[in-house]
């Protein structure tokens, strides 16, 4: 088989700056300046006698609404488009507090704006306080030591798209490889015993997707039984466990928080989809432990700007690189009930990460 490319994306300087910068605004001092800055937020009054309220972040205008607001200050008052100076039509409809669709076309939200109340948050200093604060385990107690939790953190960021660009590479490399003789009149005629809807002109059209998909299902579950490669339900409830542990309690004492993360840990294992997705995660993880361990692999390192390039050949473009598979016609998964409706108002509502399934098809890349 030929080398299979592998890319190890690095964090940039930029990018560690504006971690540890969010960090220090977390755990910064609110306070209420004399004049707006670019950094800051602004409550105001519109509309007919100043009868509603609304605010925004600077930041979330363009260059010509921060040229009208930096430097105001509390009970002045402006005449704007809002349409000309929000850079997102996502801000002027969460500031009209309205759907994006809603949004007339013809109309300029013209509006006086008076502003109310100035807020900004001082970026804390990077001193004994702000550690303790930020990591009260007591973990992290220099700039050196951020430094590389920072990195660690953005290089995790960015891992599944790198992992995604591996094992894109690696399926692809064994499809073109690897001559299985399938029954095509057979596989035709079961997929149209399943998909009634489907004509038989549409599924010739189609096959060579289907054809793909159900080699690489063959091709799986050969490597996933040669090396004994299983996931447990275990192995879901730890990884469920570990993305709370992470995501909602790193700081807190972790055995004065273990019932709440046991009553986490079993309300999703109730919902069926994201079981299923978090198996296919898992078992993708150890997949490509395998692959790395008996391809040829060429490692190469850059940063984003350089991945993006490494995946359009050349080309400075945004790729997201998309593999789906055909499901597994049995797993423990499949076997999860669906879950309730949380209850609960104070605990987050995220779900563990976990990708979609993938498809046997050749690797295909899209703009996003």
């Amino acid at each position: 088989l030929p080398e299979i490319a592998d890319f190890h994306i690095t964090a940039t300087q930029d990018l560690i700056d504006g971690y540890i910068t969010n960090l220090r605004r977390k755990y910064g001092n609110f306070i209420n300046p004399e004049t707006a800055g670019e950094e800051d937020y602004l409550s105001v009054k519109h509309g007919e006698e100043n009868a509603q309220h609304g605010f925004f972040f600077l930041n979330e205008l363009n260059d010509k609404g921060k040229k009208i607001f930096i430097g105001k200050k509390v009970d002045d008052t402006v005449t704007v488009s809002l349409k000309e100076i929000f850079a997102k039509t996502s801000s002027l409809s969460k500031f009209l507090q309205i759907k994006e669709e809603e949004i007339e076309s013809e109309n300029t939200y013209t509006k006086d704006i008076t502003i109310s109340t100035i807020g900004r948050i001082e970026l804390a200093e990077l001193n004994e306080e702000f550690y303790k604060k930020a990591y009260p385990d007591g973990s992290i107690n220099s700039e050196e030591e951020l430094k590389k939790v920072a990195i660690a953190a953005i290089e995790a960021e960015w891992e599944q798209e790198s992992d995604r660009y591996f094992m894109n590479n690696a399926i692809t490399t064994l499809m073109d490889s690897i001559q299985i003789e399938l029954p095509d009149d057979f596989i035709k005629r079961y997929i149209l015993h399943n998909n009634k809807e489907m004509k038989a002109d549409e599924l010739n059209e189609k096959y060579g997707d289907f054809k793909k998909s159900f080699k690489w299902q063959l091709v799986e579950s050969k490597i996933l039984k040669e090396n004994n490669i299983t996931v447990t339900e275990e192995d879901i409830k730890n990884h469920i466990r570990k993305f709370f542990e992470k995501n909602y309690f790193s700081n807190f004492n972790q055995e004065e928080i273990q019932d709440r993360l046991n009553t986490l840990v079993k309300d999703a294992m109730k919902n069926k989809e994201d079981v299923r997705n978090i198996y296919d995660q898992l078992v993708d993880s150890k997949m490509k432990e395998v692959f790395k361990a008996q391809m040829k692999v060429k490692l190469k390192t850059g940063d984003i700007q350089t991945f993006i390039e490494e995946i359009n050949g050349g080309k400075n473009e945004k790729t997201v690189v998309k593999k789906t598979k055909v499901k597994k016609s049995t797993t423990s998964a499949e076997a999860a009930p669906e879950a309730p409706a949380d209850d609960t108002a104070t605990e987050p509502k995220a779900k563990p990460a976990a990708r979609k399934p993938k498809t046997a098809a050749k690797s295909k890349t899209g703009k996003q």
